[in-house]
């Protein structure tokens, strides 16, 4: 069974459950400790690009097609600030799968809008997630304590989903104070 097959399936029950879908929120992401070009393999950027991106456009396409039925709906891509900013600290895969996300996001926009479909990319910056732990040198609990939650994006997503239908946040950037 191919990712494609599973996403389709899983697509396929949760309409079957529900009949329609008012939001959709692509959040999964991985990162390398193999941070830079001069030790980064070809197998391990696939691996990145495959779940942050590819995962992404998969479930994009499978719900895509009953929110154009239905004539709404609202996807919000996760992103990251890398997206927009790139640093060592995020890393070349991370860094350019994360960019694909902004531009398919940016994409959905275009295309979408007069079927009455809005997308958010929404770019965070470090947040304190098992994620970090993937970091060459992961933070310090200190440095962890100033970042943002995992409930800090949620309610960015949730404030893209919830405006009125005649308002878009196309890109929304989040960062610890």
């Amino acid at each position: 069974v191919s990712d494609a097959d599973a996403v389709e399936k899983m697509a396929a029950a949760v309409l079957g459950k529900f009949a329609t879908v008012h939001a959709l929120v692509n959040s999964a992401g991985i990162n390398t400790p193999d941070r830079s070009l001069a030790n980064l393999s070809l197998k391990t950027f696939r691996q990145v690009m495959e779940t942050n991106t590819t995962g992404t456009y998969l479930c994009v396409q499978a719900f895509l097609p009953a929110m154009r039925k239905q004539q709404s709906g609202t996807i919000v891509n996760i992103a990251s600030d890398s997206a927009i900013q790139p640093s060592m600290k995020a890393g070349a895969a991370y860094v350019a799968s994360k960019f694909a996300v902004r531009g398919l996001t940016l994409s959905l926009n275009a295309e979408e809008r007069g079927s009455g479909i809005r997308a958010c990319a929404i770019y965070p910056g470090d947040i304190d997630t098992p994620l970090l732990e993937r970091r060459p040198t992961p933070p310090t609990a200190e440095a962890r304590k100033r970042m943002l939650t995992p409930d800090d994006v949620a309610e960015c997503a949730l404030l893209a989903i919830t405006l009125p239908d005649r308002a878009v946040i196309e890109e929304l950037l989040i960062r610890p104070r």
